[in-house]
């Protein structure tokens, strides 16, 4: 047994906490080097110590990860695992397989887990827990096959970003379980800074943007480990000669690298051998760590803070004497901006952030608009929008629970288009009632800590997703005032005690005194 970093703790806490409110499918926002692996052991020791004849399976983008991830589960957690990855079968005794999407997909070794039949040999026991890595890919329709194939297992997706494409997390899951920001990493000492340099690349002649990559390398780098980013793979093989013809040893890292060739060459890197600079377009994006690498180069802007997030990531692991990674991005890249790259920078950076910690919600949603399609990305700006009016009318509790998405989406439109009411001040800090507590709870919302004015909010949100529509008599009749189509019991008192004295006979206080009649007060 290890002992767990605090985040890691409050990870696993988050999705206990997601669990007992009702949840089965949860996302957890975790940067690259943030120790993943150890969660997942973790929650699987925990997991089958606590559900005899229950299996838990691990499932992966990526094949070089299934061996080194079940040897960690037998070194930290003394769980024995068993893989499944193209012929090599788990053994029957296995509880937990450690398994790659691509093999995983096909639904007759799948069946065959379920049955009991095939290489299981004995009847299965279920699959009760299913962890998936890399989970920004999950909206790819093999993932979705896989999910839709344990309906009754706890699904947990980890990744490092909230967005896939044009999807949130919270599209995939229903929930986000826990996130944490690269910059608390950064800030407790496991995870390096990434050291920001604006480079003048000329990317529109690219013998002088890889000169200027080679001269920067010899000053600064020479003999360190680094990785260049490119277009094409065309063009990262060209990278590789032009570097290799300049004396520095480089191989290209593309899509026509598979198998055991690639792992063997990505080993030899790790463990300070073979090339000096890898040249690559998106494969080491993701799966591939090495604390020994000083150096970055991003000469094209990149499409998103998805992008760049999974990019810088793979620099950032401690290492002995490292105290930052340099990070050389193009200054002079055709269509990028006046700070662009310092935008995206700390939008990276603060991925994740506790969002109670915000000012402003809206910046730090910015440059989710390349990652989403426009119609979600305007759905989420207009979230993020009704969340900071909420914290301006002194609901903090439920400011968090809307930008960490913890309320159902159909509520979360409901807020949008008929604005929170805020109520009485003294409901803006007396602790909700025993009945909206017993409310809440029992329709798996959240009820911790919230304030009356928090709970009735909610309350009112769910029942108006769920169909409820209010009675004429509970509404200030239309044309009645500033409050008109409003619910009479979200209108401040102090109106109807303002109105009572100046206008008693208006046909908003009217409706006023037949809606307390109706409801017998």
């Amino acid at each position: 047994m290890i002992n767990l970093r605090g985040y890691q703790n409050e990870c696993i806490d988050g999705i206990r906490t997601s669990i007992s409110r009702g949840f089965n499918t949860m996302a957890c926002i975790l940067p690259t080097g943030s120790g993943k692996t150890t969660i997942f052991g973790s929650i699987v020791s925990r997991y089958l110590d606590r559900n005899a004849g229950k299996r838990a399976v691990v499932c992966s983008h990526l094949g070089l990860l299934t061996s080194q991830t079940a040897d960690r589960f037998r070194q930290e957690w003394g769980v024995e695992s068993g893989i499944l990855q193209g012929p090599v079968l788990p053994k029957t005794s296995d509880r937990c397989i450690i398994t790659t999407m691509q093999s995983f997909r096909d639904a007759a070794k799948r069946d065959a887990m379920a049955m009991g039949d095939g290489f299981w040999g004995q009847p299965a026991g279920e699959v009760g827990l299913l962890i998936i890595d890399e989970t920004h890919l999950s909206g790819c329709g093999s993932y979705q096959d896989i999910i839709a194939a344990y309906p009754n297992a706890i699904i947990i997706g980890f990744t490092a970003t909230p967005f896939r494409q044009n999807k949130l997390m919270t599209n995939l899951f229903q929930c986000v379980a826990y996130t944490c920001s690269m910059q608390r990493l950064i800030d407790e000492g496991y995870l390096v800074e990434p050291k920001l340099h604006l480079t003048p690349f000329d990317t529109t002649d690219q013998a002088e943007m890889l000169a200027t990559i080679i001269k920067i390398y010899k000053e600064k780098h020479n003999g360190h480990k680094a990785v260049v980013y490119l277009k094409t793979i065309e063009e990262a093989k060209l990278a590789r000669n032009i570097l290799v013809d300049s004396g520095i040893s480089a191989s290209a890292v593309t899509s026509e690298l598979t198998g055991d060739r690639r792992d063997e060459l990505l080993k030899d890197f790790r463990e300070g051998r073979g090339p000096d600079i890898l040249t690559t377009v998106d494969v080491l994006t993701a799966g591939f760590d090495s604390p020994n690498l000083r150096a970055l180069f991003i000469p094209y802007k990149v499409g998103s803070v998805t992008t760049y997030l999974q990019r810088v990531g793979r620099g950032l692991r401690p290492d002995e004497g490292k105290k930052h990674c340099d990070i050389y991005v193009g200054s002079n890249s055709p269509g990028i901006e006046k700070g662009y790259w310092e935008k995206i920078n700390k939008r990276m950076l603060n991925q994740g952030r506790d969002p109670s910690t915000y000012d402003n919600y809206l910046d730090v949603a910015e440059f989710a608009e390349n990652d989403m399609s426009k119609e979600m990305y305007q759905w989420t700006m207009d979230v993020v929008s009704m969340a900071n009016d909420v914290k301006r009318k002194g609901m903090h509790n439920l400011f968090e629970q809307i930008i960490t998405k913890k309320l159902p989406e159909d509520m979360l439109n409901i807020m949008i288009n008929e604005p929170v009411f805020a109520g009485h001040k003294k409901g803006s800090q007396v602790p909700a009632t025993i009945n909206q507590r017993n409310y809440l709870a029992a329709n798996g919302l959240p009820h911790n800590g919230v304030t009356k004015n928090e709970a009735s909010a909610m309350i009112m949100a769910h029942k108006r997703a769920k169909g409820w529509k209010p009675k004429e008599w509970e509404l200030v009749p239309q044309g009645a005032g500033k409050h008109a189509g409003k619910l009479i019991a979200e209108v401040p008192n102090a109106y109807w005690n303002h109105i009572r004295y100046k206008y008693p006979k208006s046909k908003a206080y009217q409706a006023y005194l037949n809606y307390k009649q109706m409801i017998g007060r």
